[in-house]
């Protein structure tokens, strides 16, 4: 562990030769497969496959034994990026000490709460549900925000939801539904 530290190797994902993030998401690298697992959906067009991914994600931070939080942590809420972890434009910032991995370019993204964390995930129990970020489904003529630039990832695998850029703002209309991002 004291090693991992100081060993660049040990970082979730490394800088490529454009100088983009290039994930390594198998079981065998647990930082960026805990990441995708976590965070990244290429599937996730609707509501109900956002929501089916965020249970999936407790359930697999959970783990198969006796002690929570076996994977992961868990958590009641979560961002889905509609993309393939390696499908995204990227690039590496921040210092060559704390290394951070930005999106360059926009994806659909989810924001989902209410996510069940102990078994036995029942996500209608828990009234689980995904909004596109920015969509307000009671005003949906309302200017809409569904298309986010994914990341920051820290070295160690991490999102940092907290320093997330902003989002694209998009309007809804009857044409151009919410879910086409530039």
């Amino acid at each position: 562990m004291f090693l991992c530290l100081f060993m660049a190797s040990c970082n979730a994902w490394a800088t490529g030769p454009a100088n983009q993030c290039v994930f390594t998401p198998v079981p065998g690298n647990r930082n960026d497969y805990v990441l995708q697992i976590k965070h990244f959906c290429a599937g996730c067009n609707d509501e109900a496959a956002a929501i089916a991914f965020s249970v999936n994600r407790n359930v697999y931070c959970y783990g198969t034994g006796a002690r929570q939080n076996e994977n992961c942590l868990l958590t009641g809420t979560n961002t889905v990026f509609v993309a393939d972890i390696n499908g995204f434009p990227s690039t590496v910032g921040g210092t060559a000490a704390s290394p951070i991995c930005r999106g360059t370019g926009s994806v659909r993204t989810w924001r989902c709460g209410n996510v069940p964390k102990a078994p036995p995930f029942n996500a209608v129990a828990s009234r689980t549900y995904c909004n596109e970020e920015g969509y307000d489904r009671y005003n949906p003529t309302n200017p809409t925000t569904p298309c986010c630039v994914p990341g920051p990832f820290l070295a160690n695998g991490h999102y940092d939801y907290q320093r997330g850029t902003a989002c694209t703002a998009l309007t809804w209309t009857w044409t151009r539904p919410i879910s086409h991002c530039p």
